[in-house]
């Protein structure tokens, strides 16, 4: 959240070399983490949540991270 809103800062104050700065952070970070083990970790909690809750979080973020493998291909 915190790279992707000094993006949205950077980009409001017309600084686009910077914006594109914190998307290229945003896209590392994505790749050398998220990407690795996101999904798994959301395969896992899919698998083993007690309470449709946690399960439904899981089922959400997994498909964020499909959002993201495709902006950031």
């Amino acid at each position: 959240a915190f790279l992707a809103s000094q993006a949205l800062k950077e980009y409001q104050a017309g600084n686009i070399e910077k914006y594109l700065e914190f998307v290229q952070e945003q896209k590392s970070f994505y790749l050398e983490h998220l990407q690795l083990w996101g999904g798994i970790w959301c395969d896992q909690v899919i698998k083993h949540a007690r309470t449709h809750f946690y399960r439904g979080i899981a089922f959400i973020l997994k498909g964020v991270l499909v959002e993201l493998n495709s902006a950031f291909e």
